[in-house]
């Protein structure tokens, strides 16, 4: 099954980081065009496709990998724009029209306050560069 990448971004360490979603596999899926035999998601059924099994159900137990997205800001926004600009998009997540929208193409409406974020965030990075560590992959 042919991966889709959604885009790239370079992070504040310069790393350049790949997002893999759902959304190309589900399409593909739902199009009869390819078989998805298992989708990562962190280790849930997608809301959208709650017949596809995870990896972890179909493959290997404990496997545990998803995409996310979130909202980025350069260095030092004040509290009060972080804040509204949470509140409208936690928000936006609720509507009805965003919700399906987001499970059309394999996702899932969730927000979570900055704070939580940054946590995901760091949490991903320690996470990824230990088993780029780990597997020796070069830097490039």
């Amino acid at each position: 099954m042919q991966g889709v990448v959604e885009g790239n971004a370079r992070d504040a360490l310069g790393l350049e980081v790949l997002q893999f979603g759902a959304g190309g596999v589900v399409a593909r899926h739902r199009n009869a065009l390819e078989a998805a035999l298992a989708i990562g998601n962190g280790g849930q059924r997608l809301p959208g496709l709650p017949e596809l099994p995870t990896a972890a159900e179909q493959v290997v137990a404990g496997y545990d990998a998803h995409s996310w997205a979130g909202l980025k800001a350069p260095v030092g926004p004040p509290h009060a724009i972080v804040n509204k600009l949470n509140v409208e998009t936690l928000m936006a997540l609720k509507l009805p029209q965003v919700k399906a929208r987001l499970e059309e193409i394999g996702g899932e409406a969730r927000g979570s306050t900055p704070e939580e974020m940054k946590t995901v965030v760091a949490s991903e990075l320690q996470r990824w560069t230990q088993v780029v560590t780990d597997a020796k992959i070069p830097k490039q």
